[in-house]
């Protein structure tokens, strides 16, 4: 019969053996570092997508004078660095390469690349790593219809260049010159087939896609981009009938009650990822409580084999 410290020790080894394999399991689906393994130059062979890059804010990202100002004025603070280079160690302050890198987003190289591809990866997750932030829309664009419907980063944006696509539409007619001619790319039909929509009648001044659906957050302090709710708002109407709209004289409502009711539905904050540890931690009690149970069981089993061995002695 097992002793009580016995049924521990097999409640123990239990809660060991869940924890290591959850910690195996969370530790494979974390982001898994830099590691490029060819040593070839990218722009031997891509210098097209090199040159979009490098006149992007992704290669830009660690020379931008702006992101410079900015980041002097702060104290040269080094987790802006986790973004803004590549391969990143926060230990020393060092990096491997300046800017968004090619080895941020097709890691790890292959050896004998170009023999064998780069990885491609086109998950927003990857975009996600540096953009999930309230100051980047990620947490509006988490709760858009684009999201529900699986529209993703690079159905709209040039990867290289960062910016909305600037590319031949399906039909090889058109190209995209602003945001609002990739809208129709698939809301065209919408729009045709309802006749309540005025946004090109000549009453909103040839009024586009982004000027109601993409206004930008002028309140953030840094990285502004266009709200990607792709909600129209109240201040988009203002931007251009603020003359038409209510005198201040003629309301009670303060700017700083203004700014409250308009912020009353901003999408909360999204909570932090659990780190593998805590994983692991949960699986240890889950194994403790089922080796507890288990052990009365083993116990039985255990004696079972021993009666059984030994009445075949016996014989």
């Amino acid at each position: 019969m097992f002793s009580h410290p016995e049924r521990l020790i097999i409640a123990l080894m239990i809660a060991l053996l869940f924890a290591g394999v959850t910690l195996v399991a969370a530790e494979a689906s974390s982001p898994q570092s830099i590691s490029p393994q060819s040593e070839l130059p990218c722009e031997g062979c891509h210098s097209a997508f090199m040159e979009s890059w490098q006149s992007g804010p992704h290669g830009q990202a660690t020379i931008d004078p702006v992101f410079n100002e900015a980041w002097d004025a702060q104290g040269n603070p080094g987790a802006c660095l986790s973004c803004h280079t590549t391969g990143f160690d926060p230990e020393t302050g060092t990096w491997e390469k300046d800017g968004v890198s090619c080895e941020a987003c097709h890691s790890p190289i292959p050896e004998d690349h170009p023999k064998n591809p780069a990885p491609i990866e086109r998950s927003p997750i990857l975009c996600g790593n540096c953009h999930s932030d309230v100051r980047f829309g990620w947490e509006e664009w988490e709760v858009s219809s684009h999201f529900q419907r699986d529209i993703t980063c690079i159905n709209c944006h040039d990867p290289h260049m960062a910016n909305v696509k600037s590319l031949a539409s399906a039909s090889g007619d058109d190209t995209y010159d602003d945001a609002s001619s990739l809208c129709l790319n698939c809301h065209k039909e919408y729009i045709q087939n309802n006749p309540n929509i005025s946004h090109f009648n000549h009453v909103h001044n040839n009024a586009s896609c982004v000027d109601c659906h993409l206004t930008m957050n002028k309140d953030l302090p840094a990285h502004t981009v266009p709200d990607h709710s792709f909600q129209a708002t109240l201040s988009a109407c203002i931007n251009c009938h603020e003359d038409e709209m209510h005198q201040s004289t003629e309301t009670n409502v303060s700017d700083e009650d203004l700014e409250e009711m308009l912020n009353a539905d901003s999408v909360a904050s999204k909570p932090s990822p659990v780190s593998p540890l805590g994983f692991a931690g949960l699986a240890s009690l889950i194994g403790i409580a089922a080796g507890t149970v288990l052990a009365p069981w083993l116990e039985e089993k255990y004696k079972a084999i021993k009666d059984k061995g030994s009445n075949q002695n016996e014989h």
